[in-house]
């Protein structure tokens, strides 16, 4: 398996940030320097105004859902989403080289903070994605493994950090795409730590060590749950191909085998449904995205 990293995707609004500004969150686009001059009008950006005017955010800026939410649209806030979908390079560049990428099994993008696994989708809480139990299945792999290396526990949730839905983020966009694992993990502290905004978006230097360590046996984990030769369910029936998910259990499908536990032998099974978590209640009766 080829393992796609891309270390730094607004590297000017990162070193602004370093330099001028240690909460700024958009890229450093000159193009977008323009203010409303109406207020009830979002396509009125004419007036050149302050420095907070410029760039855009990153993470309103993919083809999911883009430019639905009133919110996203003013250029001197700090969620601006951009005169198009796609409008800045470095998201035109990374789907440009993910689009390269064959039979693509996870993506995953780092934020801050929050110590939150998400999965789709944000941009409508109301519809779940078709395989929203191997999502949530695997976000919970990537949680216990964190928490055994580190004893921090990340909470699995879906959708976004909050309680309205996010457009335009790229977690969402390559979920639609067609890629089966997608997720959000937003770093620590929690939002329940104590602190000012600017401690929370950059921690202290001395957690950095911490933090890789734990997010890089998550990652692991999430490996081991998506590499071609596993199967979430070999461990449990005896003919994998047969084995679905149902709330929050694995189903071995009509009433196939399920492994023993003495030397290998098989029985039938009368009770089919092998719960797994009780993390989270998670609703079946919406429409379903992929």
């Amino acid at each position: 398996m080829q393992w796609v990293i891309f270390p730094m995707l607004n590297p000017d609004g990162y070193e602004y940030s370093r330099q001028k500004d240690n909460l700024w969150r958009k890229n450093r686009n000159l193009n977008v320097n323009l203010c409303r001059a109406n207020q009830t009008d979002p396509e009125s950006y004419i007036v050149p105004c302050k420095d907070d005017c410029i760039g855009v955010d990153l993470n309103r800026n993919y083809d999911a859902k883009w430019g639905t939410h009133e919110i996203n649209r003013d250029p001197c806030g700090h969620i601006f989403q951009g005169s198009e979908k796609f409008s800045e390079i470095e998201t035109r560049r990374q789907k440009d080289e993910m689009s390269l990428l064959k039979d693509v099994k996870a993506y995953v993008s780092y934020h801050s903070y929050g110590e939150m696994i998400l999965y789709p989708f944000s941009m409508s809480k109301s519809v779940p994605a078709k395989n929203k139990m191997q999502l949530h299945f695997a976000a919970t792999s990537i949680m216990n493994a964190i928490q055994n290396r580190t004893g921090n526990k990340y909470e699995v949730k879906r959708g976004g950090p909050s309680d309205y839905d996010i457009v335009g983020i790229s977690s969402d966009y390559y979920k639609l795409r067609g890629v089966q694992y997608c997720y959000t993990i937003e770093l620590p502290p929690s939002s329940e730590e104590p602190g000012s905004l600017s401690e929370k978006f950059q921690p202290h230097r001395s957690r950095i060590k911490k933090v890789c360590q734990e997010n890089f046996a998550g990652i692991i984990a999430l490996y081991e749950k998506t590499r071609p030769e596993k199967n979430d369910c070999t461990e449990e029936c005896v003919h994998p191909a047969g084995c679905s998910f149902f709330k929050n259990s694995i189903i071995c499908d009509r009433n196939k085998y399920r492994k023993g536990w003495w030397n290998g032998s098989k029985y039938l099974s009368l009770n089919l449904i092998i719960p797994i978590f009780i993390f989270e209640d998670i609703e079946n009766k919406e429409e379903n995205l992929e």
